[in-house]
């Protein structure tokens, strides 16, 4: 990422340059997405309460509890 004298110009204060330094310094890795299991297909009743120590019923109304909370954003 090269600077340009524009983004120089932008800087307003010790923060912002020192923000700038530090992603020339050490750029972010790039974000990896990878697709999720689906561990109520994946498993038996039987594997995924040895796995999970729950049931798949009780892990689903854990689930419909807290849905909001959790939800993500998918990458488009």
């Amino acid at each position: 990422m090269a600077l340009l004298r524009e983004d120089l110009e932008d800087l307003t204060d010790d923060e912002d340059f020192l923000e700038l330094v530090e992603l020339e310094a050490f750029p972010r890795a790039p974000r990896n997405f990878r697709n999720r299991e689906n561990h109520f297909l994946k498993w038996n009743e039987n594997e995924f309460r040895e796995r999970f120590r729950l049931s798949k019923e009780t892990v689903q109304l854990i689930v419909d509890e807290i849905r909001d909370e959790i939800s993500f954003l998918k990458n488009k």
